[in-house]
């Protein structure tokens, strides 16, 4: 098992040019919110404690979810656009807080997006997304995302999954 402290984390996303992503997901809930001393509201939900990033091992030799595979949840049918919950307690372990996840979607037309978020979040600050922006090209994701103390999250589909030409997700790590 490889883990990583949140310094080294950081180091590596600054490095690759992605610092300003990790740096906006991570808030310690001990410290004040402030910016210039004011206060800044606070979204107890989606916060997250920085923790120590634990690389999945063994590594992952399949996708974790299917468009074809996802659970129906709270979303009546896989024929349905809308949020569901996609249960991952059989993947990461208790105490996780957040997961690593990487998506590959492609859909034909252009314009079909997904949002991930911490279960019972509503706003769209803290939820990551991503988007086909063009026609048959092949997108891929590397995001990452708070998790309930069931080990859930929510995902939301701008289309029944089932019509994306292919849409799926592994997780690659989680923090605890």
């Amino acid at each position: 098992m490889v883990v990583l402290t949140l310094d080294e984390v950081l180091s590596a996303q600054k490095k690759i040019g992605r610092d300003d992503e990790l740096l906006t997901t991570f808030a310690d809930e001990t410290a004040p919110d402030s910016v210039g001393g004011a206060p800044v509201a606070q979204n107890s939900v989606n916060r997250l404690r920085a923790g120590t990033y634990v690389w999945r091992t063994p590594e992952a030799t399949t996708w974790d979810y299917f468009a074809t595979t996802l659970p129906s949840g709270n979303v009546p049918g896989l024929g349905v656009a809308g949020w569901r919950i996609l249960p991952l307690a059989g993947i990461i372990p208790e105490g996780a807080r957040a997961v690593h996840i990487r998506v590959e979607m492609q859909e034909n037309p252009a314009g079909p997006f997904f949002l991930l978020r911490k279960p019972g979040g509503a706003g769209l600050i803290q939820t990551t997304w991503g988007t086909a922006a063009t026609n048959n090209t092949a997108y891929y994701f590397d995001l990452t995302c708070g998790v309930d103390e069931n080990r859930d999250i929510d995902a939301y589909f701008s289309q029944a999954p089932n019509l994306y030409t292919f849409w799926r997700f592994v997780i690659l790590g989680w923090w605890i």
